[in-house]
């Protein structure tokens, strides 16, 4: 599933940070963390800030239920262990799409005030711009392996697949 395990793990923890992810779970254990990410499972309060985000993000047709029940049902899948490489390639591309933020300042506060509970990051949205720059890196280093893979398989990569003569 993974192509590269700490990545993807660490992609799987930085989303967890969010309110639709964590669902107000605290103990992230595996029943608690599959049980986070169900999509049926998320507070009000969480989805109204994936609601503005998709706004600040998209503007005013932003929808946050898009932006949650794309990134739930592959992480779900993958946290409950039945993904596919496709499974996890649309993962990371879903948060290439999203979180690609770090130049946004209002992107980046609206992450901060779901990331921080105990100070005042200085300044303000610096903690929103280092999330944001955390989830695309990961996700990229996960999605361009699985999507060069993709496309040897169906014909268009610029080589065989390896083992191909």
């Amino acid at each position: 599933m993974w192509t590269d395990e700490g990545a993807g793990r660490w992609l799987l923890d930085l989303l967890a940070l969010l309110p639709a992810m964590n669902a107000g779970v605290r103990d992230l254990g595996r029943r608690r963390l599959v049980r986070a990410l169900d999509p049926n499972d998320v507070e009000r309060d969480g989805a109204e800030w994936w609601d503005r985000y998709a706004r600040a993000h998209q503007g005013p047709t932003g929808d946050g239920n898009y932006y949650r029940s794309h990134l739930l049902s592959y992480a779900l899948a993958i946290v409950k262990g039945m993904a596919d490489e496709e499974t996890t390639r649309r993962l990371a591309e879903y948060c290439l799409l999203f979180f690609d933020v770090a130049d946004r300042p209002e992107c980046c506060e609206l992450l901060e005030e779901q990331l921080v509970r105990t100070f005042d990051p200085q300044p303000a949205g610096s903690l929103g711009r280092l999330w944001a720059r955390s989830v695309v890196e990961a996700a990229w280093r996960l999605w361009v392996p699985l999507e060069a893979r993709s496309r040897q398989r169906s014909g268009e990569g610029p080589w065989p697949q390896q083992g191909d003569d």
